[in-house]
């Protein structure tokens, strides 16, 4: 968006250089690309932070979901073993 503003404030400069500027109005232009450039370079710093701040994110969502699933698994393994034990008993009493 300041991008879109940047060059559309640039090309209403060009219109007026072509019609002539006075001095005044050069420095208040230079002024004020200065402060959208300054504006765009901390929007892109911000973007670049929270990027970041993204990426740490996903990591430890993808660690913990990591943990998780290990977690998942030695239940079921756990709940797979004591059904096999359940069976053994339930085969060995039937044989008494």
């Amino acid at each position: 968006m300041l991008l879109n503003y940047q060059d559309e404030y640039r090309q209403k400069l060009n219109n007026q250089l072509i019609d002539s500027m006075n001095p005044s109005h050069w420095q208040s232009y230079q002024q004020f690309i200065c402060t959208l450039e300054q504006a765009i370079d901390q929007h892109r710093q911000q973007l670049i932070h929270w990027s970041q701040e993204v990426n740490l994110a996903v990591k430890e969502w993808q660690d913990k979901q990591q943990r998780l699933n290990a977690f998942k698994t030695l239940h079921t393994r756990s709940l797979n073993a004591e059904q096999q034990q359940d069976n053994k008993r339930d085969q060995t009493c039937g044989y008494l």
